[in-house]
């Protein structure tokens, strides 16, 4: 797992995040369309790694996860939707 923390291009610390077993994290916040926005984080083997992310466009975007439950002895896939 690694660990890390989200900064704006003024150094303002954001948030926390952890990754999961996957090498998957989530972390909330509001992005400025100006603002450049960084993630610092910590390898595995130690090594501190920084990278800038995406910037910021008008309108949204929806990201799709999809995954398997087992709701009984039948597997379904349900999906989730975040906005």
């Amino acid at each position: 797992m690694a660990k890390g923390s989200l900064t704006d291009d003024q150094g303002k610390f954001l948030g926390d995040f952890q990754t999961d077993g996957a090498g998957l994290a989530m972390i909330y916040f509001t992005p400025n369309l100006a603002t450049n926005y960084f993630i610092e984080w910590t390898a595995v083997d130690g090594n501190i790694r920084k990278n800038s992310l995406p910037a910021a466009k008008l309108g949204s975007k929806a990201s799709l996860i999809r995954r398997m439950i087992k709701p009984s002895s039948n597997y379904r896939p349900i999906s989730i939707h975040n906005l």
